[in-house]
């Protein structure tokens, strides 16, 4: 499973995480979440994910078989090309 960087990324990475193998991708944070983790402050309660599969590049990711992504609309032209590295040979899309 991947998840995106954001608000929305990263909560929804953290219900994920409590019962799968997640990934996340995180373009601007990623140095600072290798280092501290990931903390989630929500009305859910409050999260502090210390060790996760994080990445800087969709080519450091393995194949996933959920792939939920959180952009942002304004940054859309670039699933081009960081989806293909991502999906198996038959991906199932919606």
């Amino acid at each position: 499973m991947l998840l995106w960087d954001g608000a929305l990324g990263a909560f929804m990475g953290h219900v994920g995480a409590c019962s799968n193998d997640v990934h996340f991708l995180f373009h601007n944070d990623y140095d600072f979440v290798c280092k501290n983790g990931l903390k989630i402050d929500s009305v859910l309660g409050n999260f502090h994910l210390k060790n996760i599969n994080a990445y800087h590049t969709t080519d450091q990711m393995p194949k996933c078989d959920v792939v939920l992504v959180c952009l942002k609309t304004t940054n859309n032209k670039i699933l081009k090309e960081i989806l293909p590295p991502l999906l198996h040979s038959k991906p199932v899309l919606y």
